[in-house]
């Protein structure tokens, strides 16, 4: 269910790419499907709890599906910047012993900056204003899991084997379906200490 969900991202990503139009906030292009673009790498960190390795041929159909969709120039940047960042989130992901939340949040710090400065210098499209937003827009994505992810880790009531998190298997359990509808209460709720 999360493999497909990943790669439904992919394709949707790069429908509404061309349809949401880029915002400018204070003289600074910001395109908020970054935020959607972000999701993406947690996404597969799902994935590959629920295919393991297989995610390798999952990431290969994602960087087709990438080039597939898009202008030359722009499958091309779209897909190297693709490879090689999901390449080290999976690396990062895989060979951290850290708990699930935790390896989510570090790959993405991690992967999220080299795969926008990658498609950005490929696109012809460099500008530290751009990498800098796009970034932060990916990264506001993987900060919101994270929260949620903490504070579900963090529940008092929890019984005895929801509080073992060993290589994300608690996380594995929640569904797509069930993310969005746990994590805006959780976020809302919680708010006030992250302010």
């Amino acid at each position: 269910m999360w493999t497909l969900l990943y790669l439904g991202s992919l394709v949707s990503i790069n429908m509404v790419w061309d349809y949401i139009p880029v915002i400018i906030i204070y003289g600074v292009n910001w395109p908020p499907v970054s935020i959607l673009v972000g999701l993406v790498f947690i996404l597969r960190d799902y994935a590959q709890l629920e295919v393991g390795h297989k995610i390798i041929l999952v990431m290969l159909a994602g960087a087709a599906i990438s080039c597939y969709m898009a202008t030359p120039q722009i499958a091309f940047a779209s897909m190297t910047a693709f490879l090689v960042s999901e390449t080290i989130d999976y690396l990062i992901f895989t060979f951290t012993k850290k708990p699930f939340e935790q390896r989510v949040l570090f790959s993405s710090l991690v992967s999220t900056p080299i795969d926008t400065g990658v498609f950005l210098t490929m696109a012809n499209f460099f500008s530290y204003s751009a990498l800098i937003s796009m970034t932060l827009g990916k990264l506001l994505g993987a900060a919101i899991v994270f929260i949620y992810l903490k504070k579900k880790a963090n529940k008092p009531w929890a019984g005895p084997e929801d509080q073992k998190i060993q290589n994300g298997s608690r996380w594995s359990r929640t569904t797509p379906a069930e993310l969005p509808s746990q994590m805006v209460p959780c976020i809302f709720r919680h708010w006030k200490n992250y302010q």
